[in-house]
């Protein structure tokens, strides 16, 4: 397996698709892992798209000494990028990847070929559910892990929505997974990048779900108008989690921007 040595860590990658095509990289969010855009990814590949997506700190395959800070993981994508010769790549960041994304395009700008901001927010001050979810467990756990979808979603899929919010539980119950996502956490508790959204000149486009139960819309009203070069799409009825919501909607939307950036 591909793994990145980094200083007091093991970053889990792949790169996907023909090494002469435009790269697009994926950041995931809390505790998530790369393999959530696996399907997105075979999309892409289809598409005409070089794809990696890696494993931030605390998530998935990658390994890491706790302490770590969120400089760390930003750090950890633009030395991946020069480990493996992507002089620039698109970047795509889910929530908790997004605002690694902000911090990318506005520190790493060269590096950056557009910016695809996904119910994300530059400020803790936006966040509407209390994300210390490593603390939590049983029904208390389960209850705010319902917020990440909108009500439509849940009420029109039961099944699906009840196996979503298990599934999303596994990463709180196991003891190791449950560290790991609280070091995450540690690393972006209260934080303020507000003011560093106005040193990113790159194309950006901004999704967000209008039933968004974790971050408030009014975030990507925020980004938007910081950033000079975005574009918003606010999507209704939908919550935070795009891919599970909304997949069709979200893939194209993306398609349809990274077109325009070829």
């Amino acid at each position: 397996m591909p793994f990145f040595e980094r200083p007091s860590a093991e970053i889990f990658y792949l790169l996907e698709g023909e090494d002469s095509a435009p790269c697009v990289t994926l950041l995931n969010g809390y505790s998530r892992s790369s393999g959530d855009f696996r399907a997105f990814a075979k999309l892409l590949n289809e598409n005409g798209w070089r794809v990696l997506r890696l494993d931030n700190r605390g998530s998935g395959q990658s390994q890491s000494a706790p302490g770590f800070k969120v400089s760390d993981m930003v750090t950890d994508v633009s030395a991946l990028w020069t480990h493996l010769g992507i002089e620039k790549s698109h970047l795509l960041g889910v929530s908790y990847g997004g605002v690694l994304s902000m911090l990318l395009g506005n520190q790493h700008a060269a590096q950056v070929a557009s910016l695809c901001l996904v119910s994300t927010t530059p400020s803790s001050f936006f966040l509407s559910l209390d994300n210390n979810l490593a603390s939590q467990e049983g029904d208390a756990l389960e209850q705010n892990l319902a917020r990440y979808v909108s009500p439509k979603f849940a009420q029109a899929n039961p099944l699906l929505f009840r196996s979503l919010i298990k599934e999303m539980a596994k990463a709180f119950q196991d003891p190791v997974s449950k560290e790991r996502a609280a070091q995450q956490r540690k690393a972006l508790d209260r934080y303020d990048f507000t003011a560093l959204l106005h040193g990113i000149h790159c194309p950006t486009l901004i999704l967000h779900g209008e039933d968004d139960g974790v971050i408030a819309p009014e975030a990507a009203e925020v980004t938007h108008r910081a950033i000079r070069q975005s574009q918003l799409e606010i999507f209704p009825g939908v919550g935070h989690l795009f891919l599970a919501e909304s997949p069709k909607r979200f893939y194209e939307a993306v398609l349809s921007f990274l077109s325009t950036q070829r």
